[in-house]
């Protein structure tokens, strides 16, 4: 009986998680992970899924992929700026592949916010493969406010959600954030990186 406790209070959990997440991305992840036998049998009609069994389904694969679902719903509610990285270097030495790791990103973000010296911290949260491209999913302190917690006026920031969309080779990318000299700037830090030269991107894709 604890057993079956146990899961009914994760699926309580996971429906809970899925209430206000869109249907395009909980489906979007499911065609990845799931066998389209498992897709079928969540099937309300031809060609419509039950959101929720999708998501359990999900979760039953992997209880992780929620946190994939959480960021990939952001790209679906966001625009993309398009820039072009111009006269970059061939590289052999290493792949794009191989060089873009949560590790790598992290250790230029922590680059990035010595050079602001403001105290703000910015988090490489995933690195999540999409159409032969990798998103790039940080987390940046921006904008200090007060919260209200237990009673008591809390300092803290407001996060910006930035999502770097780069192409197989890194000399295009995606870009979305509300703050786009620093995206821009750590998408440069992260293609410099990897080229070993002083890179940009600017606008638009050769």
């Amino acid at each position: 009986l604890s057993g079956a406790y146990d899961r009914i209070k994760d699926a309580l959990y996971v429906l809970k998680f899925g209430e206000r997440k869109a249907v395009v991305a909980i489906e979007e992840l499911a065609a990845e992970r799931l066998s389209p036998e498992i897709m079928a049998s969540c099937d309300v009609s031809p060609g419509k899924h039950d959101k929720d069994a999708l998501l359990l389904r999900i979760y039953e694969t992997s209880p992780d992929s929620l946190r994939t679902i959480f960021l990939l719903e952001k790209i679906h509610k966001k625009g993309f700026a398009q820039m072009s990285l111009n006269g970059a270097p061939d590289r052999t030495t290493e792949s794009w592949d191989d060089h873009l790791t949560v590790d790598n990103v992290q250790d230029i973000l922590n680059r990035f916010d010595q050079d602001r010296r403001d105290g703000r911290v910015s988090v490489c949260k995933e690195i999540v493969p999409r159409n032969d491209r990798k998103m790039v999913f940080i987390r940046m302190e921006e904008k200090l406010e007060i919260f209200s917690r237990d009673g008591k006026s809390v300092p803290g920031y407001v996060p910006d959600w930035v999502i770097l969309d780069f192409a197989a080779d890194g000399r295009n990318v995606r870009l979305s954030s509300i703050t786009p000299v620093s995206s821009v700037d750590i998408a440069n830090r992260i293609a410099s990186s990897f080229y070993g030269r002083d890179c940009k991107y600017t606008n638009g894709v050769e």
